[in-house]
């Protein structure tokens, strides 16, 4: 993902709570995530987790921003488009496949151990209630 994408797209739809700085990635992940799912990063974290994604797959993508008290869109992501987002601690990195019979495909990276980041999918067949 080209820096200006991932800079352009984090100025002009990345609400200001959730900008993120510099900051080294430990993992990345290509996800696939099944037609009205939703792939859960995150939530337990002790520290703001920073999250760089590209949507490589064929439909859009909402990444939203989710805590006790509610949710928060940060991007709808178009196939080629990237999102740039720190999620504050105790905080999950929802990226939902907006198609209801379609994959979407994502690759992010990460600022944070995989062992220390829970993953998961939720939404109808993922065995998880929305």
């Amino acid at each position: 993902m080209s820096a200006a994408l991932c800079l352009s797209l984090a100025a002009a739809a990345v609400p200001a709570a959730y900008a993120a700085p510099a900051q080294l990635f430990y993992s990345t992940s290509n996800t696939s995530i099944p037609p009205s799912q939703s792939f859960l990063l995150g939530g337990d974290q002790r520290r703001p987790l920073r999250v760089i994604g590209t949507n490589t797959g064929p439909v859009a993508v909402d990444v939203a921003a989710v805590t006790a008290s509610g949710e928060t869109l940060i991007a709808r992501v178009a196939p080629g488009e990237g999102f740039n987002a720190v999620f504050p601690r105790e905080t999950t990195a929802r990226i939902t496949n907006l198609s209801s019979d379609a994959v979407a495909r994502v690759q992010v990276r990460f600022s944070a151990d995989t062992s220390a980041v829970g993953m998961r999918y939720i939404g109808p067949g993922a065995g998880t209630a929305d």
